[in-house]
């Protein structure tokens, strides 16, 4: 697929269509500010063998997908499923699935880095891992994401974060979301670091597994700001809810947790 910045290709599966990818590549690689706007395809199978992103590479250019399924990618870096890097990128999905990709460095699902913005609604994101830290997603490097009204479950990553990591000035908002079972070394659900900054609200944490530290959420620098209802219960782990591990980390709270 690709474009210039006048040049808004489409790509519509109608009911269904299935990209099979196989190749040393990911099915979908835009750049150059190419625009792309993807519906109803399901993206499977793909290994990119010698960059970033399984599925989805997006740098310096902006996706957009709806009722679309993003499945069974590798990547041997990172973002199995989806990597968006570069200043001005923008990666925006809504009611679809990322689920059962795997990086073999971080991000799992999901990978953002330097200033790129994705932002992930209404969705699911289930099942990814990665070899680092992340298997949800990684954002960092002064990256912003955002999770609204989504399920994000049954990630695990080797290293830090089972669920989402914020990193090195990374900018995370979860809103409405459930995040639920998902496995790490530190942080089951949410592992924050650095000068990350992760706003939080009106979102549950529940079922998530710390194999060291922090079962639900587990911050070593950044702030954590809580807003609204946060509902954390039922995780697991030395300090199964909320560790904060360093003078550098902080937790404002405006609304309710518990």
């Amino acid at each position: 697929m690709v474009g210039s910045e006048e040049y808004f290709p489409i790509l519509w599966g109608g009911d269904s269509w299935t990209v099979y990818q196989n190749c040393s590549g990911a099915a979908i690689a835009l750049s150059s500010n190419t625009s792309c706007s993807v519906s109803h395809v399901c993206v499977t199978g793909g290994c990119n063998t010698s960059l970033s992103g399984g599925a989805v590479r997006v740098t310096c250019g902006c996706l957009t997908t709806n009722d679309s399924v993003f499945e069974c990618n590798c990547s041997c870096q990172c973002g199995g499923g989806i990597y968006a890097c570069g200043s001005g990128t923008c990666v925006t999905v809504g009611n679809s699935c990322i689920y059962c990709n795997c990086a073999s460095c971080h991000g799992g699902g999901v990978f953002a880095d330097s200033q790129a913005c994705v932002t992930i609604s209404n969705s699911h994101i289930d099942g990814n891992c990665a070899t680092g830290c992340g298997g949800a997603a990684t954002i960092c490097n002064n990256a912003t994401g955002i999770f609204c009204c989504d399920t994000i479950a049954n990630n695990h990553a080797t290293g830090y974060a089972g669920g989402i990591m914020a990193h090195c000035n990374g900018v995370v908002y979860i809103i409405g979301t459930t995040i639920c079972g998902n496995r790490g070394q530190y942080g089951g659900g949410l592992f924050a670091e650095g000068s990350s900054c992760t706003i939080i609200c009106d979102s549950n944490f529940f079922g998530n597994c710390a194999t060291t530290c922090g079962g639900a959420i587990y911050a070593s620098g950044g702030c954590l700001i809580f807003c609204g209802t946060v509902c954390i219960y039922g995780n697991c782990g030395n300090c199964p809810g909320i560790h904060l591990n360093s003078s550098n980390a902080c937790a404002i709270v405006y609304g309710t947790v518990y």
